[in-house]
């Protein structure tokens, strides 16, 4: 703004001009009699010299007499003609402009916004409003710095010139910029609606607020924002309360209720959904002990809503627990202005075609909205979540985030709450995010959630080969997985599926390192023949737990254990394959949790397990797993809840069923690992009589539950 050669060159030229008509007014119409000439040169020569500053020339008495010679002469110029008075008005300009510089390269704290002031009026006449109003705000705002800013800072910004960067007494200072006014309108206002946007909405401008959010709050109280995902299945929701402690766990806050008649999750005659807390989060927003809660969402007779897809990714990320499963996701997602253009995208037109020249890329001619994107990671990084990177991707706007790697259920809690962070973050910059998987059609990148996924057996040695038997099985329920790999039932991944770029929609197709085929194998793991296959199929506004739970859920043991306990019939009317099926299941059931220090009665298990004695339950990110040997197992099945407890009747009919067939087979092998023969034939006779009864209550409660 106040830098460059193009700025140095009018300078000169204004300057040139101002002095050249103000030369011919005086020679014309006026004469410096009881001047001392002699002493104005000494002056002259002075300055030059560095002898004097600017500030000591103009307070001469010599010159004070001079400039009110030349302002009377320039008062009588203007009211002669209307031409005079043109002129007139462009020197007083100049002589602002010249005023303005002399306030920077000298460090005049009280000039500077003299200055600003002044030019207002002059900004308004020549219809650049956006100058006129941003000046205003900056005036305005500077002149209640000292209210804000700590006392010694304000100090070395007033009086020691520290808002410029030259700061010298030499008038002839080589060139300068004014960093306040650089940074604080054209950094800060280079978004859609620009300057004048920010002085509309000056209610909403950061400086201003920064000021309530630094007063202090009580210690022993918080606030927890509650988010949650809405009807649509990929919009978040969120609002905030106060509480009277400081939450150390999702367990710790309270339950809450929204109206989902607003937001797509209920009728308006019976409008609570409830808010179930599931994650806890560090606010980047508020600081301080305040908190990010990631919920859950309960109609009001405590049934998950349709778009509440985390509890069974719960269900099936518990039982697949010995697998190890790891996820990484890659988040797409472009910013538009307010309009919904692509930011920094020509207004009536497109920026260059799309090319290798922009992913990744650096400089202003390439990429949009950096600073969103910076502040977006650092906010992520704060609240607590595992985001790995960030980069410019193929298309000018576009841009992605990463999370992961990540166990189980939290790859969901952490994605959500990411994309939360990055609406709000991006809200502060009057951006628009959009997850759109194809906002701008034709020939130009969509918007993908691709997601990276292993076990343990693949991170193994020659875990290649387990890779390939999970693509197989992939290959097998392609269209299934398509059905839930966007919120629309596949509806937007055919805008983006399309072949150009990406892998077709209608056909399954893998590859080693092929960015253009369903499932891809990156390079160095079919080099190493160990680590994690690629899905590119899920759209960027998927949701990432019904992605994991696809991922996670191809086993074909998991399926068959789950249609087995669908039937009505009892585990010892099942056949061979079905119960080799939930066998599959002992290796978590017997070493993992609520294994054999659970079975015995000499463990709690894990310390996030759900307490079944009717005390409410402390829900971790990673939900409950039960231990059963600490619990009367006729209490468990007939007087417990189970949308109190989190754990499923349907979970716990296929957990006592794996548990007795678990507890005969050992019996029957003789391998009691130490335990007493006695103790697991009473066992084995305690969960047998109940488990007829267990099957009749899943069939009872029905499987939606």
């Amino acid at each position: 703004m106040l830098s460059g050669h193009a700025f140095s060159r009018a300078l000169r030229a204004h300057f040139l001009s101002s002095a050249a008509l103000i030369s011919v007014l005086m020679d014309t119409t006026v004469t410096l009699d009881g001047v001392d000439k002699s002493h104005l040169e000494n002056l002259h020569r002075t300055f030059l010299n560095h002898g004097r500053n600017a500030a000591d020339v103009a307070e001469d008495e010599y010159i004070k007499q001079l400039s009110h010679t030349v302002s009377q002469l320039l008062d009588h110029a203007a009211s002669q003609s209307r031409t005079g008075k043109l002129w007139v008005q462009y020197i007083r300009q100049v002589a602002l402009l010249q005023r303005f510089i002399r306030a920077e390269r000298t460090g005049d704290w009280e000039l500077h916004l003299s200055c600003v002031r002044e030019m207002v009026p002059h900004f308004h006449a020549a219809g650049h409003l956006h100058y006129a109003k941003s000046a205003r705000l900056y005036w305005q705002q500077m002149e209640s710095l000292e209210e804000i800013m700590p006392t010694e800072e304000y100090s070395l910004f007033t009086e020691k010139g520290y808002f410029t960067i030259r700061r010298q007494d030499s008038f002839w200072n080589e060139n300068f910029s004014d960093q306040t006014i650089e940074q604080f309108l054209m950094k800060n206002f280079k978004v859609s609606g620009g300057i004048m946007t920010h002085f509309m909405f000056a209610g909403t401008n950061k400086t201003v607020l920064d000021r309530y959010m630094r007063l202090a709050i009580p210690n022993d109280e918080s606030h927890a924002t509650y988010v949650w995902v809405d009807g649509t299945g990929e919009n978040l929701r969120s609002k905030t309360r106060k509480l009277h402690f400081v939450p150390k766990t999702p367990g710790e806050v309270p339950e809450w209720s929204f109206d989902g008649s607003t937001t797509g999750q209920a009728e308006g005659s019976n409008s609570d959904v409830y808010l179930r807390p599931v994650a806890i989060y560090r606010d980047p927003f508020r600081l301080v002990e305040d908190k990010l809660v990631l919920c859950e969402t309960f109609r009001h007779n405590k049934k998950p809503t349709e778009t509440n897809h985390r509890r069974q990714c719960l269900d099936v990320m518990t039982w697949a627990a010995n697998t190890r499963p790891w996820f990484g996701m890659e988040q797409e997602y472009i910013l538009l202005d307010t309009d919904n253009h692509p930011l920094g995208w020509p207004k009536n037109g497109f920026p260059g075609p799309m090319s290798p020249y922009y992913s990744c890329g650096v400089g202003a001619n390439k990429v949009y909205g950096r600073d969103v994107v910076e502040a977006h990671y650092r906010a992520c990084f704060y609240a607590g979540i595992n985001i790995s990177g960030e980069n410019a991707e193929s298309m000018p706007a576009q841009w992605e985030f990463q999370v992961g790697p990540c166990k189980g259920i939290s790859i969901g809690d952490d994605l959500w709450m990411a994309r939360y962070l990055l609406h709000r973050v991006a809200e502060d910059f009057s951006v628009v995010v959009t997850l759109d998987p194809k906002p701008v059609p034709g020939n130009w990148n969509g918007s993908s959630m691709h997601t990276n996924f292993s076990t343990k057996e693949m991170r193994e040695a020659n875990g290649i080969v387990e890779i390939e038997k999970a693509i197989e099985k992939l290959s097998k329920v392609h269209e299934e997985h398509i059905k839930v790999y966007d919120p629309k039932g596949g509806k937007d991944n055919e805008r983006r599926l399309t072949g150009n770029r990406t892998s077709t929609i209608h056909d399954f197709s893998t590859g080693v390192a092929n960015r253009g085929c369903s499932i891809r194998i990156p390079r160095g793991v079919a080099e190493e023949r160990t680590g994690y296959l690629e899905d590119r199929r899920p759209s960027s506004n998927a949701d990432p737990y019904r992605v994991s739970e696809r991922l996670e859920d191809i086993d074909k043991a998991v399926a068959a254990a789950r249609a087995a306990f669908s039937s009505s019939a009892p585990w010892r009317t099942m056949d061979a394959s079905q119960r080799a099926a939930l066998m599959h299941k002992v290796p978590f059931l017997l070493t993992g949790k609520g294994g054999w220090s659970s079975l015995s009665g000499k463990g709690r298990g894990p310390s996030d397990c759900n307490n079944y004695r009717g005390i409410p339950a402390q829900r971790t990110r990673q939900g409950a797993c039960p231990s059963i040997a600490d619990t009367d197992s006729h209490h468990l099945v007939k007087h417990q809840r189970p949308q109190q407890s989190g754990f499923t009747p349907v979970i716990f009919a296929e957990s006592l069923e794996v548990l007795v067939m678990a507890l005969e087979v050992l019996h029957e092998e003789g391998k009691p690992s130490g335990l007493e023969v006695s103790w697991l034939k009473t066992k084995v006779q305690v969960f047998g009589d109940l488990l007829d009864e267990a099957v009749q209550s899943v069939h009872a409660c029905g499987e939606e539950h």
